[in-house]
């Protein structure tokens, strides 16, 4: 596994030339080394993921906490971020998947946020400015967006909203589409009426988590929250959109 852990969100990120971004183009053994086969052994998760939000998902600040008391995790920016610990990472590893974790600190569908990347109806075809993206297709597609914009009106969010859902349907086909309430609870009622409308359409497999009570801490989890977030957020995709008798009775999940 290959893991981008943190990076200054307020550096660019969108238009070359990058400052904020990491671009893998292989290795090389060190002198003397060699390759091994591990791989032989290895077996290609049966679940696919991709979250798709802004700087909770991103994992921006979880370690504010532990910045000056932890020996050797300082207080900045590169260093407060941590991916692998927010509740998108301990989500999917939690449920054994592989996945994709999508999250650019201030952002909305509409707002463009840190380091000069757009909004999610923009942002989302590309990696950055000018690459786009490639032909992952994740069997589950996770939105957690709309707490960067509780102020826009319901129904321009809930059409908004819709815009997304179709987006990610035209480019994921196959895939479950999961929408959260975000987890302080902007925009929860425009959120899931764009779901029951998508839902309405046709489209039987875009579901709605209700995430109320789940936390109460700052806006940005720690790690402490972010692992109970995705210990409630794994069971409610088990219960909820993964588990075959769960379909059969389609609902919003509340």
């Amino acid at each position: 596994m290959l893991m981008v852990r943190g990076l200054d969100e307020h550096q660019s990120r969108w238009t070359p030339p990058l400052v904020a971004g990491v671009t893998f183009t292989g290795f090389t053994p060190a002198v003397g080394g060699r390759l091994v086969e591990p791989l032989r052994e290895w077996v290609k998760p049966a679940l696919t993921m991709e979250f798709l939000g802004d700087s909770i998902t991103e994992g921006v600040v979880v370690n504010e906490g532990r910045a000056g008391v932890v020996k050797g995790i300082p207080f900045t920016w590169p260093w407060l971020a941590d991916a692998r610990q927010s509740y998108a990472a301990q989500t999917a590893m939690a449920l054994g998947a592989e996945w994709r974790q999508v999250g650019f600190g201030a952002t909305g569908l509409l707002l463009v946020g840190s380091g000069g990347a757009p909004g999610a109806l923009e942002a989302f075809g590309s990696f950055y400015a000018g690459c786009p993206r490639d032909n992952w297709r994740p069997d589950v597609a996770i939105v957690n967006q709309g707490t960067n914009e509780g102020s826009i009106p319901q129904d321009e969010y809930q059409r908004l909203y819709g815009r997304y859902l179709a987006m990610i349907r035209a480019a994921y086909p196959k895939a479950k589409i999961v929408a959260l309430r975000p987890f302080c609870g902007a925009q929860e009622a425009a959120i899931p009426a764009a779901v029951d409308a998508r839902r309405a359409a046709g489209d039987a497999q875009v579901f709605y988590v209700d995430t109320a009570g789940w936390y109460a801490g700052p806006l940005h989890p720690d790690i402490a929250g972010s692992a109970a977030l995705a210990g409630k957020l794994a069971d409610a995709l088990r219960t909820q959109v993964l588990d075959p008798e769960a379909r059969k009775h389609p609902g919003r999940g509340r």
